[in-house]
C-alpha cells in the first residue's frame, strides 16, 4: 500500500499516534506521504508501525529491493 493512501485513511488522532510511535511529527509523516524521501531508519519504522501495510520497499525502492526467489536461494 502506498504510504499516502495509508496516511490519508487515518484520522487526526491516529496520525498523532503513528507519529508518536515513530518518534517523529505528524508534519514529517505528511511530508513523506506527499513524496519527501524517508531515510532508511524511518522506512523501517513506518513498516513496523503500520504492521507491514506499508513496506520499506514501497517507501524507498532505490534503497530496498524486494527479494526474488532466485536471490533468496
Amino acid at each position: 500500500m502506498l504510504f499516502v493512501d495509508y496516511f490519508k485513511a487515518l484520522n487526526q488522532e491516529e496520525r498523532k499516534a503513528l507519529a508518536k510511535k515513530s518518534k517523529t511529527t505528524v508534519g514529517y509523516l505528511k511530508q513523506i506521504a506527499w513524496g519527501k524521501p524517508a531515510g532508511a531508519v524511518m522506512c523501517n519504522t513506518i513498516e513496523r508501525e503500520t504492521n507491514g501495510e506499508v513496506t520499506r520497499e514501497e517507501l524507498r525502492p532505490d534503497i530496498f529491493k524486494k527479494e526474488t526467489p532466485t536471490e533468496a536461494a
